[in-house]
């Protein structure tokens, strides 16, 4: 009697659906609560270092191995720094300055530059009317849930750390372009253990280097969220990123920013007591349809 087993459209789709809104959905929302007591250097040091530990201790478990290429290693490294370390920097900066809605659009802006990108260094890769067309209804869907939260456009002025969250998104289609160039045989735990790893070691040589003063958290609230972030929207999230872009085409895996302002928006209903407004259910229709739309073909090959 055959084992019971899980198809890999399930596998991917629920990996989909975890990193967006589970992991990197919320980290908008953990990321407001923890600033309330730590400051940003030491917010992303403890998140990358929970996120690093943990990862070491399942390496083992997946009998996942560190590559013995020193070439491939920095290579490894060097996504780490571009995907985990420059992008957590600046959003954790720039979270400081600009509403949660503005970084949530500005943010969606990752499949619009994979798309680019993608054009530029993997002509051989999947690009039609279909899949562009989905890239602007996603974005036109996130405009749409944040309408209401932009007073005015007066949200829209401090153009600095703006420009630190469109980096961060440009990061981010970087490192699935990157990922999908380099790495297309290494192992998706030890991706995501150097890569982890990396950025804690930097995040620990600039915080140390900056700060004469360390604090750790001693509210509830702000432990949680390291721990949530640190677990579940860098651990897990980073885990299940590399997996998928293993299998999927960078574009595709970059409408997890798409999915992002809905777990935003369910948060502010649910855990701040936001009115959900008939825009927001529009956007948010908007946004899963487009997710559908681009990821149709895929889905044909699955069954």
């Amino acid at each position: 009697m055959k084992g019971f087993r899980i198809s890999n459209f399930y596998k991917e789709w629920g990996a989909f659906f975890i990193i967006s809104f589970l992991g990197f959905g919320t980290s908008f929302f953990w990321t407001k609560v923890a600033l309330r007591e730590l400051t940003v250097l030491e917010l992303v040091t403890y998140r990358v270092t929970v996120a690093s530990i943990c990862l070491w201790f399942i390496m083992p478990i997946f009998r996942a191995k560190l590559p013995k290429n020193f070439n491939l290693f920095t290579k490894i490294a060097f996504s780490g720094v571009i995907g985990n370390f420059l992008p957590f920097m600046l959003s954790a900066w720039a979270i400081g300055y600009i509403s949660s809605s503005v970084a949530g659009i500005l943010n969606s802006l990752t499949p619009i530059f994979t798309v680019i990108l993608s054009v530029i260094f993997l002509p051989d890769k999947e690009l039609n009317t279909k899949l562009i067309l989905s890239v602007i209804t996603g974005f036109m869907g996130a405009l749409l849930i944040f309408a209401n939260k932009l007073n005015g456009g007066s949200d829209m002025g401090n153009l600095l750390p703006e420009i630190a969250i469109i980096g961060a998104a440009l990061c981010y289609a970087a490192q699935g372009v990157y990922t999908k160039i380099y790495f297309k045989e290494e192992n998706f735990i030890t991706l995501a253990v150097i890569s982890s790893t990396t950025s804690a070691i930097l995040f620990w040589i600039i915080l140390l280097s900056n700060q004469t003063e360390i604090s750790f958290p001693q509210e509830n609230s702000t432990i949680i969220a390291i721990i949530w972030m640190g677990i579940v929207a860098s651990t897990v999230s980073l885990v299940l990123l590399y997996y998928l872009l293993k299998n999927w085409t960078p574009t595709r895996v970059s409408f997890i920013t798409y999915a992002v302002p809905i777990s935003a928006m369910f948060l502010g209903v649910v855990v701040l007591g936001e009115q959900l407004k008939t825009h927001m259910i529009i956007g948010a229709t908007i946004i899963i349809a487009s997710i559908i739309l681009s990821n149709q073909k895929l889905k044909r090959k699955a069954k």
